[in-house]
């Protein structure tokens, strides 16, 4: 008798929904966001850790802040503003497609 867990079904099944989860996730890492946004980065062949987390200003929706350096660390923090808010959200996701474009991975909101 074959035991659900090694069945061929259910494991294309939990595949299909491990995929779904990850694809729901990458889509809403790129929503902008009141929320600090964050992305790590992880080579320990090159001694590179690090971190990157981008948010829109809850007061103001022409800023965006942007906070990087390496794990550990408090990092680097700049302030970028816009003319327009529209201006904001396509950066915003401009530059999260960018950073998963680099190897970023995403870790949630804080």
């Amino acid at each position: 008798m074959v035991k659900c867990s090694e069945c061929t079904h259910c494991k294309k099944e939990e595949e299909r929904r491990k995929r779904e989860e990850a694809a729901r996730r990458l889509r809403s890492c790129r929503e902008p966001s009141f929320a600090w946004r964050r992305f790590e980065y992880q080579d320990y062949w090159n001694n590179s850790d690090k971190f990157w987390q981008i948010r829109m200003d809850p007061t103001d929706s022409t800023v965006v802040w942007i906070q990087y350096g390496r794990n550990g660390t408090v990092g680097t923090k700049i302030k970028k503003e816009f003319t327009w808010s529209y201006e904001v959200r396509q950066y915003f996701t401009d530059k999260v497609k960018e950073k998963l474009g680099e190897g970023y991975s995403y870790k949630g909101t804080h």
